[in-house]
């Protein structure tokens, strides 16, 4: 059984990769850029992380809290995020912002 366990946390950074290898077989994808009034108010970000696992599963983390115009949650992407050294645990910097 894969475990992969990860971790939330606020920061504010600016992102740029979208891929951020997790251990051998699995991977953290980044998709959905921040644009326009998004990025003005909240920063550089991601809209989406998902976790792609060795056996092809896709789990998309908080995706009841997407961004609307309501506010959510985005990612700062692999930049910022880390892999401990068993590839087990994943620290994804996450930013919550409110609506416009």
């Amino acid at each position: 059984m894969e475990v992969v366990r990860l971790a939330f946390f606020a920061s504010a950074v600016m992102p740029s990769k979208r891929t951020l290898p997790v251990n051998d077989k699995s991977q953290m994808e980044f998709s959905g850029p921040l644009h326009g009034q998004d990025q003005k108010v909240s920063g550089k970000g991601w809209r989406r992380a998902t976790l792609i696992k060795s056996r092809g599963e896709v789990v998309e983390l908080l995706s009841s809290e997407r961004m609307t115009s309501t506010g959510g949650a985005f990612f700062s992407g692999a930049d910022y995020s880390r892999v401990s050294p068993n590839g087990r645990y994943v620290v994804l910097p996450t930013i919550k912002a409110r609506g416009r």
